[in-house]
């Protein structure tokens, strides 16, 4: 049966469907009479193509520049998890170590004079040295990712303690969110409550938007930030979902 079956690539758009209809036409296939043949007008260009700009929506946001240098710090007074976790809100940088901390910018001066930083060495222009034992491009591509999530921090998004994701927290701030588009503007709720169906019935449960950016560098020759938009959802209280209420 699949012997007389036709594969039409799409690869190309106009090609395949061109094709499409030809192999249509040649099979005699019922069609409305519309006066004018649909495949002409495609080969014509005219009901498909228009010579205009369009808006083109992406979840790639385009990086203007980043800074050539990055700089190596150590502490010597050691930091608990909760302090190195509070030390992001405060100042971006990618921890290598317990000790050891790189950053394009130096901590703050309280942050630098409580935990004893120094200055340990500079790396003129990540992008291009090489080292035996350290790749820079990979450690600027880190660091540059450390500086998204401080954003995030800053902003004041609360961190998930077991999958480590960034959220919305249930604050009044937080509860509607105005943007524009090209048709005007609209809203929407980073935090809310929403109900599921289960087999004991509806279950209410909390939800956070969870945006995760991730910085690509040379992305088609442009260095670019990925949005990825998730859902972090707990129980009403903010409590995590117990796994009875997942099945």
């Amino acid at each position: 049966m699949q012997s007389d079956l036709t594969f039409i690539p799409f690869t190309n758009w106009k090609e395949g469907l061109s094709q499409l209809l030809k192999n249509l036409e040649r099979s005699n296939v019922p069609k409305e009479d519309s006066g004018i043949s649909v495949s002409a007008l495609l080969n014509q260009g005219t009901c498909c193509i228009k010579q205009q700009p369009e808006t083109l929506w992406s979840n790639l946001i385009i990086v203007k520049s980043l800074p050539a240098a990055i700089y190596r710090f150590e502490h010597e007074i050691g930091m608990k998890e909760a302090d190195a976790r509070s030390a992001n809100r405060t100042w971006s940088h990618y921890r290598e170590n317990s000790s050891v901390c790189w950053s394009f910018e130096p901590p703050p001066v309280d942050l630098a004079t409580r935990y004893k930083f120094s200055k340990q060495g500079t790396c003129a222009d990540w992008r291009r040295a090489t080292g035996p034992d350290i790749n820079f491009y990979n450690l600027g591509k880190k660091v540059a990712n450390a500086a998204l999530r401080h954003s995030l921090m800053a902003a004041g998004l609360e961190t998930d303690p077991s999958s480590g994701s960034l959220y919305f927290p249930d604050k009044p701030e937080y509860r509607r969110f105005i943007f524009r588009t090209t048709s005007g503007s609209s809203w929407i709720r980073p935090v809310g409550i929403r109900s599921f169906w289960t087999v004991r019935g509806s279950i209410p449960v909390r939800y956070h938007l969870s945006p995760y950016l991730t910085c690509w560098l040379d992305y088609g020759g442009l260095d670019v930030v990925r949005v990825l938009i998730r859902l972090h959802i707990t129980e009403i209280d903010g409590a995590a979902i117990r796994p009875s209420t997942m099945t």
